[in-house]
Parts: C-alpha cells; structure tokens; sequence
C-alpha cells in the first residue's frame, strides 16, 4: 500500500513539475524568441524538482530497508512453508492410521460377535454389517 501511494505521490510531483515547466515565463519567453528573464515562477520548477528528487531518494532508501527485511523474513517464511507441508503430511499419516484402528477394531468386533452367535445370526449379522 506504502509504495502504491509513494508511486502516486511521484506522478502527481512529476505531473506538478511539468506544469511548472510548461508555464515558467522563461520558457515561454525563449519559445517567443526573448531572452529568458529569472522571475518568481523559476522558483515553482525548483522546489518541484526537490521536492521529486527527495521523494525518489526516500523511494530508494525504503526499497533498501524492504529488501533487507525481505531478506531477514525469507528463511523464516520458507520454515513455515515446509512446516505447513510437515503438518499435512502427518495429517494425512494421522487420518490413515485412525482408519486403519477402526477397520481393525471393526474385525475384531465382527470375529467377537460370530463366536458368540450361533450359526444361524451369521446371515443375518453379514447382512447387517454390509448394509448398515
């Protein structure tokens, strides 16, 4: 957001300076074939010019701190990133382990059962076990 305002702030300075320019009385006089006379509005181009040249150094001196900070955060962001991906692969390893508990526990639920019915609740404990 910084850098999109400082961007803006630079166009309308650039766009500032240029209509100073453009209607500095010197300008005007030399494109009229006058000599150019130092008055007032000369003034205008100068403190436009300072004021973009200031802007592009604090422009300039905010990247160098981005950079430096970009640099100083990187390992961190790509720990947290190949933490994220350690999670999901343990997740994922969690998930299957519990599936595998309960199939199992199933079994051994279902082989408990069928030594305790008789024969004929078989059919119909098969029957409720594969259809609910």
């Amino acid at each position: 957001v910084e850098r999109k305002e400082w961007q803006e702030k630079k166009q309308a300075l650039m766009e500032t300076m240029n209509v100073a320019v453009k209607t500095s009385p010197n300008i005007r006089a030399n494109a009229n074939g006058h000599q150019a006379r130092m008055i007032e509005q000369d003034t205008a181009v100068v403190q436009c010019l300072g004021k973009l040249n200031r802007l592009e150094s604090e422009i300039f001196d905010k990247n160098v701190l981005w950079q430096a900070k970009q640099r100083e955060v990187e390992p961190i962001d790509s720990e947290a990133v190949e933490l994220r991906r350690s999670k999901g692969r343990l997740m994922a390893q969690l998930n299957d382990y519990i599936e595998a508990r309960a199939l199992l526990r199933q079994m051994h639920l279902d082989a408990s059962l069928r030594t305790l019915l008789p024969e004929a609740a078989h059919e119909h404990l098969e029957d409720f076990l594969k259809n609910g």
